[in-house]
């Protein structure tokens, strides 16, 4: 997992929404340590309340037309 650690790089990372019930303050410290390594920053976490069973979908394509996917050119070198 190192080798694979290695290979990335979170600086750009700038929301976690985390909706969890409950939320785990020490696994959110966890993983904050363990991805430290890589420029992760833990102002990125966000918890929030999910409220899935009401919400869970509020967007969707039309039925007819399948998968759409769009493509956003990023500006970030």
């Amino acid at each position: 997992m190192k080798k694979d650690l290695a290979e990335l790089d979170l600086s750009c990372w700038r929301v976690a929404g985390i909706g969890a019930e409950p939320i785990s303050a020490e696994q959110l410290h966890q993983f904050a340590e363990c991805f430290r390594q890589v420029n992760f920053d833990d102002k990125t976490f966000m918890p929030c309340y999910g409220l899935a069973e009401n919400a869970l979908a509020v967007s969707f394509s039309d039925e007819a037309s399948g998968v759409v996917v769009n493509e956003v050119e990023s500006r970030h070198p």
